[in-house]
């Protein structure tokens, strides 16, 4: 399939969002039994999140909704935003959990 000028603004809010996927409040990430490689972890997680964001977008747009954000219309594209933030960081918890992490509250340095 190629890449249209929709799918490539797309994909570049969605690197947008990467940023705010990862839990930026005052908690982290813990493993029972030690932490293994939680960096890596982390990192195959949000892959994986945005992945399944980016295939969601491309299908949204190819079974006819047009221009995934609502048509240029600002409450549309903003509310296709959260729901998209929302759903990768619903999916990255998810993958979090399903390798042994829960979510603590962070200590102070």
């Amino acid at each position: 399939m190629p890449v249209t000028p929709i799918h490539a603004v797309l994909i570049g809010v969605v690197m947008t969002m990467t940023a705010c996927t990862v839990p930026q409040s005052k908690t982290t990430w813990q493993k029972t039994g030690g932490d293994g490689d939680r960096s890596a972890d982390s990192a195959t997680c949000l892959r994986m999140a945005n992945r399944e964001v980016d295939r969601e977008a491309m299908f949204q747009s190819d079974v006819g909704r047009g221009d995934p954000f609502g048509g240029g219309n600002t409450w549309s594209a903003n509310m296709s935003t959260y729901d998209a933030r929302k759903s990768q960081s619903t999916l990255y918890e998810r993958c979090m959990k399903q390798r042994g992490y829960r979510k603590v509250r962070a200590t102070k340095p």
